[in-house]
Formats: structure tokens, C-alpha cells, sequence
């Protein structure tokens, strides 16, 4: 993006931009930033003061639900701690007031699991995911005991928990262990790839087929 102003150097500013629902955030040096804001107002843009902010991308900053922090030349981007700790306390209320049958259960919390982690699989979320699966499972063992306060962990173990090959045990129907809780661990990452700027749409058609 090139800006020119009269009897003013012409500013040659490198913009990242990245759209996200109807918002989206330029990373650019914040000595531009008023230069940027005349540019949009000249084709009737602008920018919001309550939701505009200045951050230092090595310090790391949030939007739409993501956390950004460059280190060591390389940008994670990883769930929002604010969107994590949502989704926990959606799940526990999901897992403490739930009053059907254990399969039921199990759909809803699916249900809620892969929508999740879908949203989310894109970026760093590997260590988020395994988080959350140990706050289910954590959830999931004090619904069981609120249950039957009588029985012991074994008895517990035995009825609603099943040991896969790996060692995880998962919450499943003790008659069918297929129907079970899914992981948000098992859900596969994405990682953004770094785009090429230098490619031309119209003549590199491979590059954006793949």
C-alpha cells in the first residue's frame, strides 16, 4: 500500500491484513497509523476508537476469539484465554445441569466439542485442545460421583469409562464404546502458511489451486 500526501515523502507501508467475520486488523509500524486513517476516511472508511488499539505483536494481543504473539520471527496465533474460558464454563454447564440419559449427553457435548474445534483449528491450538479434554474428563468424573456418591472410583471407572490403546480413558456407554466423548486432542491443527505477495493471480493459477 502506497500513501502520498502533498509536500509529503511518499510512505510505502507493508499491511497484513486479515479478515475475520466483519472485522479485520493491519499490523503496521504506528507511525503510519494516522497516515492509514486518512486513506480510509478518502474512500469512506474508518476506524472505530473504542475497538481500535495499538499493540506490540511481540507482546501479544487479542481479536475475534484469537490470541497473537510473534516470537522468535514466527506469529501463534492460539485460542483467547477469554474464549477458553467460555467454552469451560459452557461445558460445565453443560455436564452439571444435564438431566437425560448418558447418550444424550454425550451427543450434546459432541455437538459442542466439534464445533469448537473446528472454529479453532486453525492456528496453535494443540496445547488449548489437550487442556480443555482434561477439563472435560475432570467435569465429566464429579458428574458421576454427584451421582452415586456411594460407589468407589473403580466402580466409577468401570461404568462410564473406557481405556483406549493409547492409555486415554474416554466417557462412553458401557454397552457400546463406540459412543463415546469425543477428544478435542484428536481434532487435526492447521497452521497458517506464509503467503507469497510476489504472486500473480492471473498467471500463477497453481499457487492458489493448491
Amino acid at each position: 500500500l502506497s500513501i502520498s500526501r502533498p509536500n509529503c515523502t511518499l510512505v510505502s507501508v507493508s499491511v497484513h491484513h486479515c479478515r475475520k467475520v466483519q472485522a479485520f486488523f493491519f499490523t503496521v509500524s504506528s507511525s503510519v497509523a494516522m497516515i492509514m486513517q486518512q486513506a480510509l476516511a478518502e474512500r469512506g472508511l474508518s476506524l472505530s476508537e473504542k475497538k481500535t488499539a495499538v499493540y506490540k505483536v511481540s507482546e501479544g494481543f487479542s481479536f475475534a476469539g484469537m490470541h497473537y504473539r510473534k516470537e522468535n520471527g514466527y506469529v501463534y496465533a492460539t485460542p483467547s484465554r477469554a474464549a477458553v474460558e467460555r467454552f469451560s464454563f459452557k461445558l460445565t454447564q453443560t455436564i452439571t445441569d444435564f438431566k437425560g440419559t448418558q447418550t444424550a449427553l454425550i451427543k450434546k457435548l459432541n455437538r459442542q466439542i466439534g464445533g469448537w474445534a473446528n472454529h479453532f483449528r486453525i492456528g496453535d491450538s494443540e496445547a488449548v485442545f489437550r487442556e480443555l479434554d482434561v477439563h472435560i474428563g475432570s467435569q465429566l468424573l464429579q458428574k458421576c460421583f454427584a451421582l452415586h456418591p456411594n460407589w468407589s472410583r473403580e466402580a466409577v471407572n468401570r461404568r462410564y469409562w473406557y481405556l483406549l490403546p493409547d492409555g486415554r480413558r474416554c466417557f462412553s456407554l458401557p454397552d457400546d464404546r463406540t459412543v463415546r466423548v469425543h477428544f478435542l486432542s484428536d481434532f487435526v491443527t492447521y497452521r497458517h502458511n506464509r503467503v507469497n505477495v510476489f504472486i500473480n493471480p492471473y498467471i500463477d493459477t497453481d499457487y492458489f489451486a493448491g
